[in-house]
């Protein structure tokens, strides 16, 4: 996280278990470590909704399923 003053994550349709091969443009396990890299240097980390779900995983934390559909305006 080294040339960077503050991080956001946003949001998206996949999951933080969402793999290379169900989204080739989607890294969970490289966001994940950016985004413990960015705390580990005491950059501010904001995270939105999957974002959110990232910085939970990057730092220990499990997330879980909803049992309904969560996207846009439902």
């Amino acid at each position: 996280a080294v040339g960077i003053d503050f991080l956001i994550v946003m949001g998206g349709p996949q999951d933080p278990d969402t793999t290379l091969e169900e989204c080739p443009h989607f890294n969970a396990k490289a966001e994940q470590t950016l985004i413990a890299s960015a705390v580990k240097t005491g950059k501010a980390v904001i995270g939105i909704c999957l974002g959110s779900q990232l910085i939970g995983e990057a730092l220990g934390a499990p997330f879980s399923h909803s049992p309904e559909k969560e996207i846009g305006k439902f």
